[in-house]
């Protein structure tokens, strides 16, 4: 519940102020939040606190200048494909990316790598 809070406190302020942060901080916290994805203490909780992550890295994705998007989605597929290595947590990793353009994108990148990788 209080993680829920947190992510969307993160959120909001990504939508307030998006120009503030770095394009290695916005990395970083992408990875982060995928890192939360895999926590087995969000398992028995996971609507609520899934939503909330997912909400979260869709705004640190749109936070993202058009201009480093080509060259940070290639730097995100390879973090992102390193953050665990057993397949099952791996899906849920891909799974993990919420419905919009850019993460839809890194979503397929990122299964293409996966299944390189198997």
């Amino acid at each position: 519940r209080r993680l829920d809070r947190v992510l969307i406190f993160l959120a909001t302020c990504l939508q307030e102020s998006s120009a503030f942060y770095a394009v290695d901080e916005l990395h970083a916290f992408a990875v982060v939040l995928v890192r939360c994805v895999l926590d087995n203490s969000l398992a028995e909780r996971q609507d609520s606190s899934l939503e909330s992550v997912s909400s979260c890295l869709a705004w640190v994705l749109h936070c993202i200048p058009d201009k480093n998007w080509s060259e940070e989605r290639g730097r995100l597929v390879v973090s992102l494909s390193k953050v665990t290595s057993h397949h099952h947590n791996l899906c849920d990793v891909c799974n993990a990316m919420p419905p919009t353009p850019r993460a839809r994108e890194l979503q397929r990148l990122l299964s293409f790598r996966i299944m390189q990788h198997l």
